[in-house]
């Protein structure tokens, strides 16, 4: 069953996007932080949640971008 993800997600999504092209260009710690804030709200989005395997790739990317602040 596919579940279609709302503009909500889509538009987090896009922000995920531009701030981690971004971080590519100006590398901040303070940056990598702001991608965590977006990863996390889109991992706990109802949306995501219906759907594991999305959200169990959000949560790889958590982990890496928890690792760059370290």
């Amino acid at each position: 069953m596919h579940v279609s993800t709302s503009t909500e997600v889509q538009l987090l999504e896009s922000w995920l996007t531009i701030l981690t092209e971004t971080h590519k260009i100006h590398p901040s710690n303070g940056l990598a932080k702001t991608i965590i804030y977006y990863l996390n709200r889109i991992i706990y989005h109802d949306d995501v949640r219906l759907q594991p395997n999305k959200q169990c790739d959000y949560i790889a990317m958590r982990k890496f971008w928890l690792w760059k602040c370290q």
